[in-house]
């Protein structure tokens, strides 16, 4: 499986072009985060969108393994842009 993730969509309005504003983001947003982790995300901006990306991912993993190819035969061949299922539907 191949997944195409937009991490401003798992993130939502952040403002990362410093560490400080990623470092208060992930206190806010990730408070169980491990400080090692956090120190690893807040490095560069790639860093904290991985992580971002991971951990939403990671909330709703089961998820990966029910996913049914598309129906649509465009959306096979093109794909489309992940995003986590609604609360309601989790």
């Amino acid at each position: 499986m191949v997944v195409e993730i937009y991490p401003r969509l798992l993130s939502g309005r952040v403002v990362k072009g410093t560490r400080d504003a990623r470092a208060r983001y992930l206190d806010e947003h990730c408070p169980t985060l491990s400080r090692a982790i956090a120190d690893c995300a807040v490095r560069s901006d790639d860093a904290f969108d991985g992580c971002i990306s991971a951990l939403a991912m990671g909330r709703v993993a089961d998820c990966f393994v029910s996913t049914d190819a598309a129906p649509d035969p465009v959306a096979r061949l093109e794909g489309a842009v992940w995003q986590p299922p609604s609360p309601r539907s989790a």
